[in-house]
């Protein structure tokens, strides 16, 4: 598979996710991690129903893509036991891929969870030792 047509698979998802066409995923990814996507993504849609996000950087090499991601969304549902508190959040992250077959069959997604709970008041802020 050659660089162009991974592109145009991660850019489909990214364009699946922010739609919440978790659908989509079946025709994209390898039956296992489609089925990984719509559970995960699917969570955090429903406590952010604006989840949407852009692919900042991309280093394709050989079937391997490493990318990296800024989403945006709205915390306006439960999610992680923090119950919605109406703020905007940036979800930053990386993620390693791997495609065969015409389809993504392993995505290793990495997100600063922290940074996430701490915007939502949810953990404090770093204090000074």
């Amino acid at each position: 598979m050659d660089r162009e047509e991974m592109v145009r698979i991660d850019d489909a998802i990214t364009d699946a996710i922010a739609a919440g066409d978790l659908g989509a995923f079946d025709t994209l990814m390898g039956p296992a991690l489609a089925a990984d996507f719509r559970a995960g993504i699917g969570e955090i849609r429903s406590a952010f129903p604006d989840y949407a996000g852009i692919v900042v950087s991309r280093v394709v090499e050989g079937d391997r893509m490493a990318s990296h991601f800024v989403y945006h969304g709205t915390h306006q549902g439960e999610w992680l036991g923090v119950p919605a508190t109406g703020r905007r959040v940036r979800f930053v992250g990386t993620s390693m891929n791997r495609f065969a077959n015409g389809v993504m069959v392993e995505a290793d997604v990495v997100v600063d969870m922290l940074e996430v709970l701490k915007q939502l008041g949810a953990f404090p802020d770093d204090e000074p030792a």
